[in-house]
C-alpha cells in the first residue's frame, strides 16, 4: 500500500493513518488524548530546539531518518545541558511513499524516543506530490536542572577540547549508499544521554558542548572560538578516526575534519577536569573512542597542529559538503 494524497485531507483516510500507523507506535497519555496542542507540566528553565531532517536515502547502514530524527533533536537539547523531555514532530510525506517503509521509520522514531527518555507529545502529516519521499520536523523541549551553565561562549584560555570519538562515520556511510559502494560502514547515528550523564555525574566543570554534526569538527570549532573570543588549538594526532573511514576519504579526497557526523560531540572543560572528563566519556558506550584532541588559548580562531609539525589555519567549511546529510 502506498500514500496518496486522500492521507493528507483531514478526512477518513488521515484518521486511518493516524490510527493504524502514528497513534500505535507513538502512544502515551498525552498524545492519546488527541487535542489541538499538548498541555505540559515544566518548572524552571527549559531548552528548545527544532530541526529539519531530508536526509537521503531514508533507511541506511546504521539507521533510518525516523532514528536520525529523535538523535538529532535530543543532541541538540543535551549540549545545552537540559535532560530531554518531550519532542514534536511533523511529517510531510510524498505521495507513492510505501506505507510499510513510513510504518518501519515510525517503528524506529518510538524505539529511539523510548531509550532517550523523550515523550512524542504532538505531530502533524501533510502530503504532496512526489515520488514517495519523507521528511521531518521536529521540536525537542528539555530541563536544565539548577546549577548548570553551558555555553559556546564560557570557553577559557586552559580548557581542555574533548572530543567523544571517531570522525566522518555517518557521512561516509551516506555517501557509500549512494555511491553503490559496498563496504562495512554505519552512520553513527546515536542519542548520546550517556556521556553528557556522566559527565555531570562526575561533577565535570563542562564549559561548552556542541554535537559535530554538518560542517564538521572544523566549522563547530570556529563557532566556539569566535563565541567565546578565544583561539582553539588541535594536536592532528590526537584526533580519532576509523581506519576504514580514513581510507574512503583518502580515495574520495574527503578531510574528516569536515565531514559530518550523528553521534558524536566535543565537550570543552576546565583543563584540571581534563584527565576526569575523559576517563566519564570512555566508561560509556558512545564515548568509549574519546581522545583530549586540543586546549583553548590566548588569540582567535581554529588551528591545528599537523603530524609534521606545522601549525595551520582550521577555518570553516565552505561551500557544500554532502547535500541532505541529515
Amino acid at each position: 500500500m502506498k500514500i496518496t494524497m486522500a492521507h493528507g485531507s483531514g478526512g477518513k483516510s488521515s484518521a486511518q493513518l493516524m490510527g493504524d500507523v502514528f497513534g500505535k507506535h507513538f502512544k502515551n497519555s498525552i498524545l492519546d488524548k488527541m487535542e489541538d496542542a499538548a498541555v505540559l507540566s515544566v518548572e524552571g528553565r527549559i531548552a528548545c530546539s527544532t530541526d529539519s531532517f531530508v536526509v537521503t536515502p531514508l533507511i541506511f547502514n546504521g539507521g533510518d531518518i525516523g532514528k536520525l530524527c529523535i538523535c538529532g533533536t535530543v543532541n541538540d537539547l543535551l549540549m545545552m545541558g537540559a535532560v530531554p523531555r518531550y519532542i514534536t514532530c511533523g511529517f510531510i510525506l510524498e505521495e507513492g511513499l510505501e506505507l510499510d517503509t513510513l510504518e518501519r521509520i515510525v517503528i524506529s522514531m518510538a524505539k529511539q524516543a523510548k531509550e532517550a527518555g523523550v515523550t512524542i507529545v504532538a505531530g502533524d502529516t501533510k502530503v504532496v506530490e512526489g515520488q514517495g519521499g519523507l521528511y521531518v520536523n521536529t521540536t525537542g523541549i528539555g530541563l536544565i536542572p539548577e546549577g548548570r551553565n553551558v555555553s559556546s561562549g564560557r570557553c577559557r584560555p586552559g580548557d581542555a577540547v574533548i572530543l567523544s570519538g571517531n570522525l566522518g562515520d555517518h557521512h561516509a556511510c551516506i555517501l557509500s549508499h549512494r555511491m553503490a559502494i559496498e563496504n562495512d560502514i554505519k552512520s553513527d547515528c546515536a542519542a548520546l544521554n550517556d556521556i553528557v550523564d556522566n559527565l555531570f555525574e562526575e561533577g565535570v566543570d563542562v564549559r561548552a558542548m556542541r554535537d559535530v554534526t554538518r560542517g564538521g569538527l572544523g566549522t563547530v570549532l570556529n563557532e566556539i572560538a569566535d563565541s567565546s573570543k578565544c583561539m582553539i588549538e588541535l594536536n592532528e594526532g590526537a584526533i580519532p578516526v576509523d581506519d576504514e573511514v580514513r581510507g574512503f576519504a583518502d580515495i574520495l579526497g574527503l578531510d574528516p575534519l569536515y565531514m559530518g557526523n550523528e553521534g558524536k560531540m566535543i565537550a570543552v572543560v576546565c583543563g584540571d577536569d581534563a584527565e576526569s572528563a575523559l576517563a566519564a566519556m570512555r566508561k560509556t558506550e558512545h564515548g568509549k573512542n574519546a581522545a583530549i584532541i586540543g586546549y583553548v588559548n590566548e588569540g582567535s580562531g581554529a588551528y591545528i597542529k599537523t603530524r609534521l609539525g606545522a601549525t595551520r589555519r582550521l577555518d570553516m567549511l565552505y561551500g557544500e559538503g554532502l547535500p541532505r546529510i541529515c
